[in-house]
């Protein structure tokens, strides 16, 4: 047994020493072709750009660029040539890729890593490429989303641009404001237009439109068709067709863009023609959310045009009793119960990423709380404690801090109540309280956040 393990063990000890070897080898040949490299010696190919010369070798090059290995492999003229001459590149951004090519190490910052993207999918440089990818991902942000995008779209990045869409679709109407949105290619924009994952108003994306044009008007009234085609018509209101949109001079001046909103406002003075239109270009029709029921799916959405139930990809532990918000493509998930007792997380579903995250918890753990979302808070009312009594409790959750705040007490302590914000006032309607046994509450209660009174 003894001989069998030395045996075993003097194995392992060859194949590590083969493996740091092998590694050692590796280094060494990288590092002395790339001082070769620098000495010209052996070097069988020159790069020249813009009047600089690279000497390189083919070899070299060829493994590391599926574009060079098609060149030096195929039938090209260029296979032979002891010159390359490339087009339309930076010096400064070749001698970078050729160093990588030779070292395996470059170095990224704002001012070359889109340079390098672009050189680097031009070269088939994959891995600068899924660098460049990923140092550009990380700066995503409301500021430059829509350049990002763009970025994203014209190399075919699609990981980077599905990152910088959901940063756009969540915060389109601010970032729409700023001036990457209006430097956007023709097509890039009705894409982005067009896309039915849009949360804002059709008078935002009608508006946006507008701007769009209007930034440089005489190169782009040619669009105005394409562009305005985005919009879904039928979905603003009467009055803002009639008043707003009618009148302006780049549609009435447009016989095409004039139909399609006469055409809407006539489809607006009969009800069955607006019914119509409105199924047929809803942005992203409503779906039924259920989460934490105990199915053996606890998140599944319900589609009320097809009656059909699909599974969520959440994590969400089974709970019930919680109650639900929806904000800005997320789903906010608070309290309830759980087989260890009551619940205070707060656990939120993001739609667009397909990803379930935690919140700072509920102050207090409880259940049969009903909550509702008013200017990017969250307003949760009532509910019963591990004791069964029921309370008063009306809190806010401020989602872009991720605090909460205690607002004011309920008049009456209330559970399995409803609450639902109107014109900027909170309502909390019905439900009942634990005495001795449950007694049904008839009576709403209103909440002003403005003034923080409630009656």
């Amino acid at each position: 047994m003894a001989s069998k393990m030395k045996a075993l063990t003097s194995r392992k000890t060859v194949s590590t020493c083969h493996h740091e070897a092998t590694l050692n080898q590796l280094s060494g040949l990288v590092t002395t072709m790339d001082k070769m490299r620098k000495l010209g010696a052996l070097c069988d190919v020159t790069l020249v750009v813009q009047g600089r010369r690279f000497p390189v070798h083919r070899l070299v090059l060829a493994a590391g660029s599926e574009y060079f290995r098609l060149m030096f492999m195929g039938n090209m003229m260029e296979s032979e040539s002891p010159e390359v001459s490339l087009q339309e590149v930076d010096p400064e951004i070749v001698e970078l890729l050729i160093n990588y090519i030779y070292t395996a190490k470059i170095e990224l910052n704002n001012r070359n890593v889109q340079s390098l993207l672009h050189t680097a999918s031009q070269y088939m440089i994959e891995p600068v490429k899924v660098m460049c990818e990923k140092f550009l991902q990380e700066r995503i942000d409301i500021t430059n989303c829509f350049g990002m995008w763009a970025l994203a779209d014209s190399f075919n990045c699609e990981g980077f641009k599905a990152k910088a869409e959901v940063v756009l679709l969540r915060h389109f109407r601010e970032s729409s404001m700023l001036t990457d949105f209006l430097q956007l290619h023709v097509t890039c924009l009705t894409s982005i237009l067009g896309n039915d994952r849009l949360r804002v108003s059709e008078e935002q994306i009608y508006e946006a439109a507008l701007r769009w044009l209007n930034h440089d008007l005489p190169n782009r009234q040619q669009h105005l068709v394409e562009v305005l085609s985005c919009v879904h018509f039928p979905l603003l209101s009467k009055d803002f067709l009639s008043q707003t949109v009618q009148p302006e001079p780049l549609i009435a001046d447009s016989p095409q863009c004039l139909s399609m909103v006469t055409d809407a406002i006539y489809s607006r003075r009969d009800p069955r023609n607006v019914a119509v239109n409105l199924r047929a270009q809803l942005r992203n029709p409503p779906k039924i959310a259920l989460f934490g029921h105990l199915q053996t799916d606890p998140c599944r959405y319900f589609n009320p045009q097809d009656s059909k139930w699909t599974a969520i990809p959440c994590s969400l532990e089974k709970r019930w009793n919680a109650t639900a918000v929806y904000w800005n493509y997320e789903v906010y998930i608070l309290g309830g119960s759980t087989c260890q007792g009551l619940e205070k997380r707060v656990d939120c579903y993001d739609m667009l990423l397909e990803t379930m995250h935690s919140r700072i918890d509920l102050p207090w753990p409880r259940n049969k709380l009903a909550a509702c979302v008013f200017q990017g808070k969250i307003y949760a009312s009532g509910g019963m404690l591990h004791d069964r009594s029921t309370v008063s409790l009306f809190t806010s959750f401020n989602i872009n801090t991720n605090s909460w705040e205690v607002e004011t007490s309920l008049l009456s302590p209330r559970c399995c109540h409803g609450s639902v914000e109107v014109n900027g006032l909170i309502y909390v309607c019905g439900g009942g309280r634990m005495d001795s046994s449950f007694k049904i509450i008839d009576t709403c209660e209103v909440y002003n956040p403005s003034t923080r009174q409630i009656g």
